[in-house]
């Protein structure tokens, strides 16, 4: 089983683009902070152009460690950047599980 780069599998590069996504709309988030008039009476829900590429980064984290370790385990995916891509998307997974548990 050779360690290569980039991913062979379908799943394998659905999870690479899946965790570019995630830093995408993390990038836009910041942009949409640094430009935004702060309001004290908005919550975080309420505020959609926060709330929006913020639900789209959980989205593309969790579906990059899905599809991972679903191309890791049974389509014997073997590249590095779906171990970093997968790996950041636990991360993030035991971040918002850790923001459930305990939420401030």
């Amino acid at each position: 089983s050779k360690m290569y780069f980039s991913p062979k599998t379908r799943l394998g590069k659905i999870s690479v683009i899946s965790i570019l996504l995630f830093f995408f709309f993390l990038i836009i988030m910041l942009i949409i902070m640094k430009v935004q008039v702060p309001a004290e009476n908005k919550t975080f829900l309420s505020n959609l152009w926060l709330f929006v590429p913020v639900a789209l980064m959980v989205i593309s984290g969790i579906s990059s460690l899905a599809t991972g370790i679903i191309s890791m385990s049974h389509k014997g995916e073997r590249s590095f950047l779906v171990y970093l891509s997968t790996f950041i998307g636990l991360i993030l997974l035991w971040f918002l599980i850790g923001k459930m548990i305990s939420p401030n």
